[in-house]
């Protein structure tokens, strides 16, 4: 009976996955497509109400293609099918394309992104998953920062290791909560607004992904003094070049 009821669940389960998948990220992959077509006046140009109008739908459907891809990813994560396809990849490769991600979302929160120092080295990786960590890292930072603040990404060589650190000078997080903030659904911490964003899975998901790096992921944190998220995974600095 407790098997009959575990295959009944894991088949909901299975279902819920697959509709999400098919029937939710499909339609809203084409829409944003279409959005952006439109945006960029393929279809003709827009008068200004209507661009503000594409640009509120377009932020709406990013947040919920980004929701159904969470999902997805906690369900790789829990049946242990989470795929890399790694590679050896210039860390400023890397921080750039993770970059390209935020900088819309920066100038809409009026956050300034500073680039620190970035070693001149390789990492072995995935480059698309490790711009997901990078990038959510960086968007978490930034929804979490006042208006006209800076947020800063530097990197440094550890033994074997590359080590990249995302600071904010946000409300930061309290001792009691940090233990916490890597598992799924928990939240951060409140945005400025005072309003929670996103699923709470965006951590777990960075987790799961630097583990299978062979990797680590941490934070350093005081309340009112803002916070510090770091990864580290394997990786080589560049020798220096000689003349």
């Amino acid at each position: 009976h407790d098997i009959s009821d575990r295959k009944e669940l894991d088949q909901m389960k299975a279902d819920f996955v697959n509709m999400v998948s098919h029937d939710l990220r499909t339609p809203l992959t084409g829409m944003r497509a279409f959005l952006d077509s439109l945006g960029a006046g393929v279809y003709g140009e827009l008068n200004k109400k209507g661009n503000q109008a594409s640009i509120r739908i377009q932020s709406s459907l990013t947040r919920l293609v980004n929701l159904v891809n969470d999902l997805l990813d906690v369900e790789k994560m829990e049946a242990g099918r989470m795929e890399m396809r790694f590679g050896t990849y210039s860390l400023k490769h890397l921080v750039d394309a993770s970059l390209d991600m935020v900088r819309g979302f920066a100038d809409e929160q009026k956050v300034t992104v500073e680039v620190g120092e970035i070693i001149d080295a390789d990492v072995l990786a995935d480059l698309d998953r490790m711009v997901q960590v990078l990038q959510n890292l960086l968007a978490n930072a930034i929804k979490f920062s006042p208006k006209g603040e800076v947020v800063t990404i530097s990197s440094s060589i550890e033994p074997g290791f590359v080590k990249v650190s995302v600071t904010d000078r946000g409300t930061g997080i309290a001792e009691s909560d940090i233990a916490q903030i890597f598992d799924r659904f928990r939240q951060v911490a409140p945005s400025k607004s005072g309003v929670k964003g996103g699923t709470g899975l965006g951590l777990a998901i960075c987790k799961a992904i630097l583990e299978q790096h062979n990797g680590t992921v941490g934070v350093e944190s005081q309340v009112g003094e803002g916070s510090t998220f770091w990864f580290r995974i394997p990786g080589t600095q560049k020798p220096e070049k000689t003349a």
